[in-house]
């Protein structure tokens, strides 16, 4: 039988890892390290000996000359650890914000990653550890037994490290915390040596919307896949593609796109509800925070502009490529952003794209058939939406909608058709075992399942294939 011998655990600052790492540590009676705390070592004693972090030659003469200690905690203070810097206790004072607005520059240091590299590698190499950081998973143990890469949105990671800031006597405020915390996004995930990113074979964990109890029942839950062959992490596929950590610039929201948003969506509520008749049950089913995946029938043009224009928050959204050659439709999509979807095959870099979306807490609508009826009547659906909602591991949200078919008719003899949109109780599928051949099967039969719990909002008429 496999055993996890080695467990790496990466990800952004305050994403949970160290409270992960800890509890698996405690759980297995192995050791624990957070690799994080040698390079915040490391800039805390270039900042008290006056030595320039912008000075990469100094700092890293400085890694070289140090001695940087992790033991078991000996003071009742909470702290997961003790960090000693040449024989001092410095395990509150590396958590700092100046520590922390200067430790990513201090790591992208050649010397200073490869002198704290080798060190933990040779800790990682001797066995029942858990380790947490920012590459171990890529560079320090490419070949630990069970890798996890856990992340959050960065507003509540922020409001996260604002809490611990203040639990320990801090002054500093959310918004600041929250400026630096993304600057530090970006100074990691976009440098050259050993920038942060999931490992291909990586787990990926949103811990936005969950407690540390649940992400720790998670881990365990992996740890028993491995040891019982359960889990093939060669095998699975990371919701993050292995050439790079998806970046905003890729499917986020631009500015110009939440300004269009903010403008049109009213807009086109109006309209609506000058030219139909518009009836909206079940508003109270939709969640007031975080991530979760909106589920629609497609019969005509319109579900989607009238589910994006009532809905309470702004919904991420994708839409076939060739919408984009038309004139009006075309620009429409692209200032509200939209994700362009190319019908007949797999896009992997749009499932990706679809499934960032929803680890940074952006709510997503898609419409599982992939395509227009035209008539009542719901088609066969891909698998997608299934898998997408698997990945991200959030809730769904249905939607059924009817009398869209008739707009234009109706329009023709000036009358206002009734459109009609149910809004159902958020629901979770099964969990997909991704590392086991039996993936194909459960993901079809949770796209059955969406679909039918979308049916159930239809009249009869409008089941299809799901009646």
């Amino acid at each position: 039988m496999p055993r996890v011998d080695m467990i790496a655990i990466d990800g952004p600052a305050a994403s949970g890892k160290s409270t992960l790492g800890m509890r698996l540590a405690a759980h297995l009676g192995y050791l624990y390290l957070d690799t994080g705390v040698m390079y915040r070592a490391v800039t805390l004693a270039a900042l008290e000996r006056g030595v320039s972090l912008e000075d990469e030659d100094g700092v890293s003469d400085l890694a070289r000359k140090v001695t940087i200690e992790v033991r078991l905690p000996t003071v009742d203070d909470k702290r997961q650890y003790d960090v000693l810097l040449d024989g001092e206790d410095v395990t509150w004072q590396i958590r700092t914000p100046q520590v922390d607005a200067n430790v990513s520059l201090v790591s992208t240091y050649k010397i200073v990653r490869e002198e704290m590299s080798r060190i933990q590698r040779e800790i990682g190499l001797r066995g029942k550890v858990v380790m947490v950081g920012r590459d171990i998973g890529t560079v320090v143990l490419p070949e630990a037994d069970l890798k996890i890469y856990l992340d959050a949105s960065v507003e509540v990671r922020a409001q996260r490290r604002t809490l611990e800031n203040h639990a320990r006597g801090g002054q500093l405020g959310r918004t600041e915390i929250l400026r630096g915390m993304r600057e530090r996004d970006r100074i990691d995930s976009s440098r050259e040596l050993a920038p942060l990113e999931p490992a291909s074979d990586a787990v990926i964990i949103d811990s936005t919307n969950k407690t540390a109890d649940d992400v720790y029942a998670r881990g365990l839950e992996l740890i028993a896949q491995v040891e019982t062959g359960g889990l093939d992490q060669n095998a699975a596929v990371s919701a993050i593609s292995t050439d790079k950590a998806i970046k905003s610039s890729d499917c986020f929201p631009s500015p110009g796109n939440r300004i269009f948003r903010a403008i049109a969506r009213p807009i086109f509520r109006v309209l609506m509800h000058i030219l139909c008749r518009i009836q909206i049950e079940g508003r109270e089913n939709i969640p007031r925070e975080g991530a979760y995946l909106v589920v629609i029938n497609h019969i005509s043009l319109y579900e989607a502009p009238l589910v994006l224009a009532f809905w309470p928050r702004p919904l991420e959204t994708a839409g076939a490529v060739e919408v984009l050659k038309r004139p009006f439709q075309g620009e429409l999509m692209r200032c509200y952003g939209g994700l362009p979807v190319t019908r007949g095959r797999v896009d992997r870099r749009l499932l990706r794209n679809m499934i960032g979306l929803l680890q940074h807490g952006l709510p997503l609508m898609i419409a599982p058939e992939g395509r227009r009826s035209y008539v009542p009547g719901m088609g066969t659906a891909w698998n997608g939406a299934a898998y997408v909602a698997g990945k991200a591991d959030v809730p769904l949200v249905p939607v059924g909608i009817t009398g869209t078919e008739c707009g234009p008719d109706e329009w023709k003899r000036w009358r206002r058709p009734l459109w009609r949109m149910v809004i159902g109780e958020p629901f979770t599928l099964p969990r997909v075992p991704w590392g086991s051949s039996a993936r194909k099967q459960i993901l079809q039969e949770n796209t059955e399942i969406l679909m039918r719990k979308i049916a159930g909002l239809l009249p009869p008429e409008y089941r299809g294939v799901y009646g």
